[in-house]
């Protein structure tokens, strides 16, 4: 039914060869399609085909390198802001600015400056960075070891100064409650420990009757000079009549200061000059205004006074005698005249009459 093809005619040289070669490409693109077949990879199907390939995977490589680029980049600057931080930090670690340059201290009075240092524990040239990280255990640990601290803030200063400022409560003196002697403080609290003498380092305070007294007084008190009160022994606190708040002040130096609750704290501070040009030991009266005088003056005036008082005396008996005598030297002469009076009557009486 079919008829059979004839054979091929036999072909020249050229032409057999040009089909030899047809096949061989033919059996190359055969073993690529089944070499990409075998990786997953769909055979290209055309030549359009392949350049869109060509060209999406050249775009890809350079959207990688652009990644790869740009991450370098900001590696770098991230390597290299480190790197400049490390290097400021050591700059700065070696200069003055990274340490302290000074410690002081302020609010103190009775306490001692070098003590409040050194329980700090704060040195020239530490590191300042570990002042905000020690600030709270300083701070507690100097007011722990004084009870005479109220407050202790630490505060950092300009040009890298550390102050620590406190506020005291100090003992000021010592107060009598039934016979035994407690010390009070600034604040007018008394200690509920106590002895049965005052042991000399301060000054006992007499005579104040209620807590507003002595506040009033410790408020001023706490504010003298540290040279005038270690010099002060004792305070009475002696009303009169006419100075209601007089107080006096017994000098460890044998002197006595007279003054008022008023105006003795802003006077009191002259007491070293004043005792200073004093030739002998006597009293400091700064109630009105300021003198002083020796104890010698004041007995004189007293004898003085008390020979006033007896001269007076004697001045009004002299006196009252001298009338005394007066009078008596008066009643003989009364009694003449009414003698001589009768007299001349009984003679008017016997004369004869005309």
């Amino acid at each position: 039914m079919f008829k059979k093809k004839k054979k091929d005619t036999q072909l020249t040289p050229w032409a057999a060869y040009q089909a030899k070669q047809a096949k061989s490409k033919k059996s190359w693109r055969d073993i690529i399609r089944i070499h990409q077949a075998g990786n997953g990879h769909t055979p290209q199907k055309n030549v359009k085909e392949n350049s869109n390939s060509n060209t999406n995977s050249v775009m890809s490589r350079l959207t990688a390198n652009v990644k790869e680029f740009k991450l370098g980049r900001i590696s770098w600057i991230v390597i290299g802001s480190i790197a400049l931080i490390l290097v400021l930090v050591g700059v700065f670690l070696l200069t003055p600015i990274s340490r302290i340059q000074k410690v002081t201290v302020s609010g103190n009075k009775r306490v001692d400056s070098v003590q409040i240092v050194q329980k700090s524990n704060l040195e020239k040239n530490q590191f300042i960075f570990n002042l905000g990280l020690k600030k709270a255990d300083i701070q507690k640990r100097v007011k722990k070891s004084n009870s005479d601290l109220k407050t202790v803030v630490v505060q950092k200063q300009k040009h890298n100064a550390v102050n620590i400022k406190v506020t005291e409560n100090a003992v000021m003196g010592f107060v009598i409650r039934n016979g035994k002697y407690y010390t009070i403080r600034q604040d007018g609290n008394v200690i509920a420990v106590h002895n049965t003498q005052p042991n000399g380092k301060f000054p006992v305070f007499r005579n104040f009757t209620n807590d507003s007294q002595i506040k009033d007084f410790l408020s001023k008190y706490s504010t003298l000079p540290n040279e005038v009160q270690d010099s002060i022994s004792e305070v009475d606190f002696a009303p009169t009549k006419i100075t209601p708040t007089k107080l006096k002040f017994y000098m460890d130096d044998g002197n006595q200061v007279l003054a008022v609750m008023r105006t003795f704290a802003t006077k009191m501070k002259y007491y070293p000059g004043i005792s200073a040009s004093m030739k002998k030991k006597g009293i400091v009266d700064l109630e009105v205004g300021a003198f002083s005088y020796p104890y010698s003056m004041e007995s004189e005036e007293n004898e003085l006074g008390a020979t006033n008082v007896i001269d007076k005396g004697n001045t009004k008996n002299q006196i009252d005698s001298g009338l005394a005598k007066k009078k008596t030297k008066a009643k003989p002469k009364t009694n003449e005249l009414k003698k001589t009076k009768k007299k001349t009557k009984k003679e008017n009486d016997l004369a004869p009459t005309n």
